[in-house]
């Protein structure tokens, strides 16, 4: 077995962990906070399942880019952002980044500690729905591209 094959595999197990982590997110947690009953709980329960699941999300972040730059590397596969046949890389590179940005910078520096914030506050403020739907609206747009890119893959 050669050190791509591996590399190959180590990147799709990466994504899928990645991926799934995020659509857990996005379509079975916020949803239950927009709907918990006990809302002066969610905030503090999200920001509880939050800190455990960043952990992953960051380190599957991390293999998932580092992977993909040696696929591309090895393959001399850099030309492939010249053409549009491959527009499935562009959108799969453009996920990684935004959730880069958010997975290391915006949530550690500025989501989190609002989020933070919000949870220490009693009775929960009145934006609580807006601050989980604009969350979950940018976990879908994550998604969009990912399966989107993953689609791409598939029928190439």
């Amino acid at each position: 077995m050669s050190d791509y094959s591996i590399v190959r595999a180590i990147h799709l197990i990466a994504v899928i962990v990645w991926v799934g982590g995020v659509t857990l997110v996005a379509v079975i947690l916020i949803p239950l906070f927009v709907t918990k009953k006990e809302r002066e709980n969610a905030f503090a329960l999200f920001n509880q399942i939050k800190k455990k699941f960043m952990a992953q999300a960051r380190f599957t972040t991390v293999i998932t880019g580092g992977t993909g730059f040696y696929l591309l590397h090895s393959q001399d596969g850099w030309g492939r952002y010249l053409s549009l046949d491959y527009w499935w890389l562009h959108a799969m590179t453009l996920a990684w980044l935004l959730y880069s940005l958010i997975a290391f910078v915006m949530d550690p520096f500025v989501t989190g500690a609002k989020m933070t914030a919000l949870a220490e506050r009693n009775p929960p403020p009145r934006d609580y729905l807006h601050i989980f739907r604009y969350t979950q609206w940018w976990h879908l747009v994550f998604l969009g591209l990912c399966f989107l890119s993953i689609l791409g893959v598939a029928i190439e």
